[in-house]
């Protein structure tokens, strides 16, 4: 991996998807000072924990990702039903960024959860990303639940769902062209 520094007065940290640290950079420590005699360019092909990452696009990549949603997943659906209206807001709004193709075999409880979310949840906030991560995600049996929506008491929810129906039926255009 080659890396292209125009200042030096920066910290620099990456990590593969596995976790390993690939370069840290400081200034001024040698291999800043070193990196500038080269041009700038820093290479660290195998990482601070000496392994090549899978390459993109090959099984090992894939299985390897989808391992870390599993458990991310995994995670985020049990903090759906956390008592903290702020934990239930952040984890349904965080399986919605995540997309349909990533919830791999949790898509079913997880569409389920958010569903039951946005239609009887006490809190707005917890409805509206619940709405929202529905749109994203796209499932067709949740076009019913963002419709039914449009009669929620709170007026930014009813906004959130109209919003969600645009985004939901712009994607279910994209998905049959």
């Amino acid at each position: 991996m080659n890396i292209t520094f125009k200042k030096f007065s920066l910290v620099l940290i990456l990590f593969y998807t596995q976790g390993c640290l690939l370069t840290y950079v400081t200034e001024p420590d040698e291999q800043a000072l070193a990196s500038q005699a080269n041009g700038g360019i820093i290479e660290n092909k195998n990482g601070a924990c000496g392994i090549n990452p899978p390459e993109p696009g090959t099984r090992a990549f894939y299985n390897s990702r989808k391992k870390d949603y599993r458990s991310i997943v995994l995670d985020l659906v049990k903090k759906m039903s956390h008592s903290s209206d702020v934990v239930r807001t952040n984890a349904a709004t965080e399986i919605g960024n995540l997309g349909a193709e990533n919830l791999g075999d949790q898509a079913s409880i997880s569409i389920s959860k958010l569903e039951n979310l946005a239609e009887s949840d006490t809190s707005k906030w917890v409805r509206r990303a619940s709405i929202k991560a529905l749109a994203k995600i796209g499932s067709p049996s949740s076009l019913s639940v963002i419709t039914s929506s449009f009669k929620d008491p709170d007026p930014y929810v009813r906004h959130s769902a109209e919003n969600a129906k645009k985004l939901f039926m712009k994607s279910q255009k994209a998905r049959l062209n």
